[in-house]
């Protein structure tokens, strides 16, 4: 895992060096500051580390804390042009998730006119979550990525996940009844608002499939993490 983040981290500093003008001071400094972080953190998956410091974390392997490791070394000119970066970066990555969430519609053989109220309302859903990532996000895409799995757990209402690997790191028993089931509230919940938002456009043909491949698709992810979970606290228990 360390490996790929630092490769993250090096490309980061790569584009931020061309976008900035960084110095090979600045370079050298913003990644020994980063690397000083994340090994800090190799301890969290452990289960020797503080969970508390999961916000941390989060921040540093979404981004946002090179944002603030930046703010002590630049210039007010690098400072400027780091914020109209930021501006360009959060707008594209906004226009990428609207396209990939119309993308994902294309089994209900939307209309061209459909097709365009639908991007509407998923350019509007993606401006208000591109900024409010939740760091049970950032982490369980990261435990994904490692495996080539690209996924919004957020879009999939599976964020509470979390909560179960935490407690296995720690060595705790998780109640999986209890967990399956608040990861089951949250992920109808995001099912129907999902559902929902599109009322206005899809027919209720439409609406029904929709739905129906949301809950297929989370259902999937749902328990092939927790079965994965579950084998890895009878594990660690079988250690101890």
């Amino acid at each position: 895992m360390k490996k790929r983040q630092m490769d993250k981290i090096n490309a980061r500093i790569a584009k931020l060096t061309a976008e900035l003008d960084l110095t090979p001071e600045q370079q050298a400094k913003l990644r020994q500051t980063l690397e000083a972080k994340l090994n800090g953190f190799e301890s969290m998956f452990s289960g020797d580390g503080d969970p508390s410091q999961m916000n941390e974390l989060s921040m540093l392997l979404s981004g946002n804390g090179t944002d603030q490791v930046l703010e002590s070394l630049l210039t007010p000119e690098q400072k400027a042009a780091h914020e109209a970066l930021k501006t360009r970066e959060l707008a594209n990555r906004v226009e990428s998730k609207a396209l990939k969430s119309l993308a994902k519609l294309s089994f209900l053989d939307l209309s061209q006119q459909q097709k365009d109220a639908a991007y509407a309302i998923l350019y509007a859903d993606a401006e208000t979550t591109a900024e409010t990532t939740s760091p049970e996000n950032t982490m369980l895409s990261l435990m994904t990525d490692g495996m080539g799995i690209d996924l919004d757990f957020e879009d999939l209402g599976l964020s509470g996940a979390l909560e179960m690997e935490e407690s296995v790191a720690s060595g705790e028993r998780p109640d999986p009844a209890e967990v399956m089931a608040r990861m089951k509230e949250s992920r109808m919940q995001r099912v129907n608002e999902k559902v929902e938002a599109l009322r206005p456009v899809l027919n209720e043909t439409q609406l029904e499939a929709y739905r129906k491949n949301l809950e297929s698709k989370s259902e999937g992810m749902l328990g092939g993490m927790f079965g994965g979970m579950e084998v890895r606290g009878l594990e660690a228990g079988d250690d101890e």
